[in-house]
Parts: C-alpha cells; structure tokens; sequence
C-alpha cells in the first residue's frame, strides 16, 4: 500500500484483513478439533461393536445370510446407509454381513484403516477386529460422508451465525477507525480554516500518538514568528535608513542640474533622477508593507464613504495622468455612496488601494487613452486600456518583487502586493482580468 493511502483506509484495509484471517484460522481450527472428536467417538463406537460380535454369533457355523438388524443389532450403528458389517471364520470364509458389508475387503489384522482419503466421496473408515481364540475376524466400517454430515450438523450453525456476523464486525471496525481519527480530521479542519498569516500554536487536544507531531509543528510555528518578525523589522530599519542618503542624492542631483552645460550631461542627470525616484518608490512600498504585514486586525474602522475615497484618489493621481494625456473617468452610481460595497475599515489604507491601482493603470496605459474608476454595489474596479498581463503570469503578478519579463515601465513589483494585502485586511478579494478590447481590469470584490 502506498504511502499516499489515508490512514483511516489503511487501518480499515488491515483490520478487516486481520479479523477475516482471525475468522479463517479460528473456524479451522474449530472444524479441525470437530471432525477430530467426532472421529474419536465413532471409532470408539466401531471398536465396541466390532469386540463384541464374535460373541453374537452362533458357535456352529451358519449359512451365508445377510444380517437382520433389528435382530443382531439394536445399536443403532448398521441403521444406516452408510455403514456396513462383515464377519469372517479363520479361514476367511464369510459367515455375516450386511449389504455394504459384502464389499469390505477380507483382511486377517486388528486396526483401523481407510479405502481412500477422506475428503473423496467414496472414502471409507474400516477397523478390523481379529478374535485369536475363535479365529474369526470382524469388520465394521462406515462412511466418511456421515462423519461429515455429522460434523456439518455439529459446526454448520455457528460458521453461519459467524459468516452472517462478518459484516457487522468490518461495520463496527469502520465505526471505530472513524471515531479514532475523529481528532486527526478536526486538527486537519483547525488547520485549514485557519488564516494565511496565524502563527498561533496549535491545540495539543489530540491523541497521545500525534502529540509529538503537533508539538513539532507548534515549534516551527514559534521559529517561522520568530523569522519573519526579524524580516520585518530589518526590511522597515533597512528602508528607513535609505530614506536619508537617497535624499541627500536628490538635493545634490538637483544642484548639479544647475551648472549642467551640455545636452549629454543633461540625459545622464535624467537618468539619476529617474534611478533615484525609482529606490524611493521602492523604499516607501517597503515601509508599506512592513506596517502592514504585522497587523492581525485592523485597529481603525469606520463606515467608507467610498465616493469620497475615490475623489481623494483620483485628485492625488491627476498630474501623473495629465502628463501622459490619460482621461480618468470615475463611474459612481446615482444612488448614495452607502450602496456602494458597504463595509467597516480604515479609509488611508483603501485610499492607498486604490491609489495603487490606479497608478499601475496609468502607468502602462498608453498615452491618450482611458482609465476608468466604477464603483458598484459589489465590486470597485479599475480598468486601463494597456497590453494586460500574458495568461502565464496572470497566477504570479501580485507576488513580491516580481515583474513580467519585458517590462519598461518604472516599478518595483509591490503594488499589487500591498493591494492584495489591504484587500485581505478589509475582507476583500482582489481578481486581475484582461478586458476582451485589451487592456486589464482589476476588481475588488467582498470575498
């Protein structure tokens, strides 16, 4: 069995396998002892009878005659079709029989012997008996079909009470393995239930054999805390440092614009200052990130007043389109803004969600065309009118740091992070779609 098998089919799969063998070993055994006693007995029966023959019989010799039963024998042994009686003088001439008598070999020994193995339809048990002082022999013999109809009556009921009681047993094993893993199944549900970022120790209500396991997994949960809290704080020290050299470059880029003379000189500065605003980005969507990353909750909320938010957003993007000659539409309902994805949360980090956004629209779209900004009873959504996003890249564009090949536009690869990131804080679910047209919608919806 593969090591993929669950744990509740393994256990059914061995258990049920163990009892049948169980059931098996124990019902031959129990068939064997039977048979055993049964044959004891008989044979203890057909001594008896054979001893006392000789002296059934007159002491002068008799005519060959077939045995009257009720008047030789009121034993109840020869009553069958299945057994047979013969008697012999010392010459090995017949005196008695039976009918199945007739057909037993003469043979001048004292013992038991078998005209074939048991188990054939034919077979049968014969014991002999030769009396030294008369010289007769006698012969009793019997059917081994009787010692296992005999057997079947004796045994037969309880192999069929046991068969019949196969099922209820496999059933009442399944029940069992079931509630066993019961607490298997409710830590696997605790697990999978439990948000992305919880590194709260795991519950040791479990059975003693999985303890170890989940005391294990409560101290990688300890050490995973513990690493990502030290990320956190050297990403925020780290980017906070970089904050003052990176302005202290701005200030002398600046100054030496102002003695800039020739128009090569110029395209260089150009591109300090672009390689300049371009760490800052990066920096304050670092200190982003590690202001958001550590909240579990959010500690302000109230009601959003999403057409505000909206008019705030696009009032502080409006230069960064007008210098690409990008036309911002804002498509509000008519209704009140309550209509509008009610929900509790904080208004700078939605502001920021959406400044986000619709920076990146800006950004690839080309010059002269459309950004449009909807806002809907379920869903905002931000649509542009770039190249989109390639299928392929679609499952890995809001990872951290990382940017489609072929990218020209100024960006760090954090945007969409920190918007999937606040979408997540609030409840909220972020879907990037390439609009039919060209270009990309991206749509937040209540999760």
């Amino acid at each position: 069995m593969s090591p993929e098998t669950s744990i509740r089919r393994r256990l059914l799969v061995y258990l049920s396998s163990g009892l049948l063998a169980t059931w098996l070993i124990t019902a031959a055994v129990s068939v064997t002892i039977s048979l055993m006693e049964i044959s004891e007995a008989n044979d203890t029966e057909m001594t008896q009878l054979a001893r006392s023959l000789p002296y059934l019989l007159p002491t002068k010799p008799v005519v060959l005659q077939e045995l009257d039963n009720d008047t030789w024998l009121d034993s109840g042994f020869s009553d069958s079709k299945h057994s047979g009686i013969a008697i012999w003088d010392k010459n090995g001439r017949l005196l008695l029989s039976d009918n199945k008598g007739r057909q037993i070999p003469y043979q001048a020994f004292s013992g038991f012997t078998n005209t074939a193995p048991w188990w054939h339809s034919h077979a049968w048990r014969v014991f002999y008996w030769h009396d030294a002082e008369s010289g007769r022999t006698v012969a009793v013999a019997q059917a081994w079909r009787e010692r296992l109809q005999t057997l079947l009556n004796a045994v037969g009921v309880q192999l069929l009470v046991l068969i019949l009681a196969l099922p209820a047993l496999v059933w009442l094993l399944s029940l069992a393995v079931r509630r066993s893993i019961m607490p298997l199944e409710a830590l696997a549900q605790e697990l999978s239930q439990r948000d992305a970022d919880s590194l709260e120790p795991v519950s040791e209500a479990v059975p003693q054999e999985t303890r170890p396991m989940v005391s294990a997994l409560n101290q990688l949960l300890v050490r995973v805390g513990e690493a990502r809290e030290r990320e956190q704080r050297f990403t925020a020290d780290a980017a906070h440092e970089l904050r003052s050299p990176l302005a202290a470059l701005k200030v002398q880029t600046e100054v030496f614009a102002l003695d800039c003379e020739s128009e090569e000189q110029w395209q260089q500065l150009q591109q300090i200052r672009y390689s300049l605003d371009r760490a800052e980005n990066l920096i304050n969507q670092l200190l982003t990130l590690a202001r958001l990353d550590p909240k579990r909750s959010l500690h302000q909320q109230e009601a959003i007043d999403w057409q505000l938010v909206s008019t705030q957003v696009m009032q502080s993007v409006n230069l960064a389109a007008r210098e690409k000659q990008i036309r911002l539409v804002c498509d509000t309902p008519t209704e009140s803004a309550k209509t509008v994805l009610p929900l509790q949360g904080d208004a700078l980090l939605l502001q920021l969600l959406l400044r986000n956004l619709l920076e990146n629209a800006i950004r690839y779209s080309p010059p002269g065309s459309t950004v449009t900004l909807a806002l809907a009873a379920d869903s905002i959504s931000v649509c542009d009118r770039g190249k989109g996003i390639a299928p392929e890249h679609l499952a890995r564009i809001r990872e951290r740091f990382y940017r489609p090949p072929g990218q020209d536009e100024q960006g760090s690869g954090l945007g969409l992070s920190i918007v999937d990131r606040i979408a997540e804080l609030h409840g909220l679910t972020l879907v990037l779609e390439n609009r039919a047209g060209g270009g990309l919608c991206a749509i937040v919806r209540a999760s």
